[in-house]
């Protein structure tokens, strides 16, 4: 098979019309006060675009800005989704108030746009938002040309050939090597019928397939990062530094909205810092965790691709119900932070393959079939394990003595590696330095349920979300 070449894939117009017909709300279930001012938002913004009239702009901006005002009230009133979706659309009519006017504002529209898209859900609202993106983009690259900007020295994160075993690292007989394979040639229909398709289905990891990705290199420059992102908003994930290994999972965690590149700043690598050590930060642990960073910033997207072996299906996807959800084009999640970020021991309803692009990290694996043995939570996060994998040994033997003799693969993730991960698998995730991953979720969407009669797990296919009615939590 030759070799995979890089496409750009994120070339949109800038000038794509705003529609509230396009958009994903249903007006019909939103408070009537909220409905009106939408609707005068998006008359005035389309009589702007096609208007010199500075009376016009100025129309635009105040009724998209009254609009935004009374989402943000209802909001607030109603505790419900349909009017957070109402923030996110009115929030879309003030970007593109904002660079209509004579003296446009990209950053005052990149930032509505990102609270949009935070608050909304990126899945939804990223086609929508992408010209508007495009074309504050372009008037900042515009605005800085002619500008005499020092030129910044490279960042490179240092990331190490062979990085040394965690403490997590198992030496005990039930555990195995994830295997690692040559994939330069390997088709996803063989991808499939090898691992997907296995009895049960096996983890994989795929060795020279994203060489040839501008993010394997590009990335590794803080400085990069912070220029193409900065000022851009992205939701961190915070714990306290001995609640790291838990994080959502702790009492500690919470949720901020900052600059990704003030994250990177004070997260990452503040100067001095060692890639490999955690950065020191009022005792705070950050991460950007599953979140749709590549929708958000198309500059970041056109320096990947999508594997191929994300085209791969089996006959649980082939056989997903019209009503229930399916992924064909995978949903794209960044994964950054330094030393010592953990995603505890969880399962995915989706095939996912995860992209090790900087940096390198420590995954163990089981079986979907020994569900019983990580314990998982018998609540709303029942897709989580109550197994604390960064605990001692002997408090891990006593509260839960099953998982101690599971059977489990384990890897170290390089840098420029894929890792397949089945469908429901749990995984547990610790970063060894300085990472950034991108995991790409495709096929169908199912759920893992114990048989009450037979007492084994089995699969079943989950319905869409209502638009409208469900939040869409990132």
């Amino acid at each position: 098979m030759p070799k995979q070449q890089h496409i750009t894939w994120t070339q949109v117009s800038s000038s794509s019309p705003l529609s509230l017909s396009s958009m994903p709300i249903s007006l019909s279930l939103i408070d009537s006060h909220v409905g009106l001012w939408l609707r005068r938002a998006h008359l005035f913004v389309s009589i702007c675009g096609v208007s010199k009239s500075s009376a016009a702009k100025a129309k635009a901006a105040k009724a998209a800005e009254k609009a935004r005002d009374v989402a943000i009230e209802a909001m607030e009133k109603h505790g419900d989704h349909v009017h957070v979706l109402a923030y996110a659309a009115a929030s879309m009519f003030v970007a593109a108030a904002q660079l209509q006017q004579s003296r446009p504002n990209p950053v005052a529209a990149l930032r509505a746009i990102d609270l949009a898209l935070i608050r909304g859900g990126i899945a939804d609202w990223a086609s929508i938002a992408r010209p508007l993106i495009v074309q504050a983009t372009n008037l900042l690259k515009g605005n800085e040309l002619g500008k005499e900007t020092p030129k910044l020295q490279q960042t490179k994160t240092k990331t190490r050939k062979d990085p040394p075993r965690p403490s997590q690292y198992l030496t005990t007989p039930n555990v195995k090597d994830i295997p690692r394979i040559d994939a330069r040639s390997l088709s996803a229909d063989e991808f499939c019928k090898r691992y997907m398709l296995a009895n049960p289905p096996q983890p994989v990891i795929l060795t020279n397939v994203i060489g040839s990705w501008p993010a394997c290199t590009k990335w590794k420059d803080l400085n990069y990062l912070k220029s193409v992102t900065a000022g851009r908003l992205v939701p961190v994930e915070t714990t306290t530094k001995q609640d790291a290994g838990r994080s959502f999972l702790s009492e500690s965690w919470s949720h901020r909205v900052i600059p990704l590149d003030e994250y990177i700043s004070k997260f990452v690598q503040p100067d001095g810092a060692s890639p490999s050590s955690e950065p020191e930060n009022e005792d705070l642990h950050g991460y950007l965790a599953q979140h749709q960073l590549l929708d958000q910033i198309p500059q970041l997207r056109d320096d990947i691709d999508i594997p191929r072996f994300c085209s791969a299906h089996t006959p649980e996807d082939d056989a997903t119900p019209c009503d229930c959800e399916y992924r064909h084009d995978p949903l794209v999640s960044a994964w950054f932070g330094p030393a010592g970020t953990v995603s505890p021991l969880h399962n995915d309803p989706y095939h996912n393959v995860l992209a090790q692009i900087v940096g390198s990290k420590y995954i163990r694996i089981y079986d979907a079939k020994d569900t019983d043995a990580v314990y998982p939570e018998s609540n709303r996060l029942g897709h989580n394990s109550r197994v604390d994998i960064d605990a001692p040994f002997s408090e891990i033997r006593s509260k839960f003595p099953l998982f101690v003799d599971a059977p489990c693969w384990q890897t170290i993730l390089k840098e420029g590696e894929l890792l397949y991960m089945p469908r429901h698998v749990w995984h547990y995730v610790r970063s060894l330095e300085t990472s950034f991953s991108a995991s790409f979720w495709f096929g169908a969407k199912m759920e893992l349920v114990k048989n009450k009669k037979s007492g084994k797990y089995e699969t079943k296919h989950l319905k869409k979300a209502e638009k409208g009615k469900s939040l869409n939590i990132q």
